[in-house]
């Protein structure tokens, strides 16, 4: 189950449809979205790039395996 306040951040700051439960680009998601939430999540996963999310492609698996 992924931190409801991750899923709060990227609603409120980057992208209001997200859904956890589905994959970034399955959302429609872009690189620019991409960049944007790697922002706002670097404050939880310190080092976090866009590439990342390329590799771990939905929060779940990001914070099941980042690091």
């Amino acid at each position: 189950m992924v931190n409801s306040r991750f899923v709060a951040d990227v609603r409120r700051t980057v992208f209001p449809a997200y859904r956890p439960d589905a994959e970034w680009l399955e959302q429609g998601m872009t690189s620019l979205h991409l960049t944007r939430i790697c922002t706002v999540l670097s404050h939880y996963f310190p080092g976090l790039k866009p590439a990342d999310l390329f590799a771990l492609r939905s929060l779940d698996e990001l914070t099941a395996r980042f690091g």
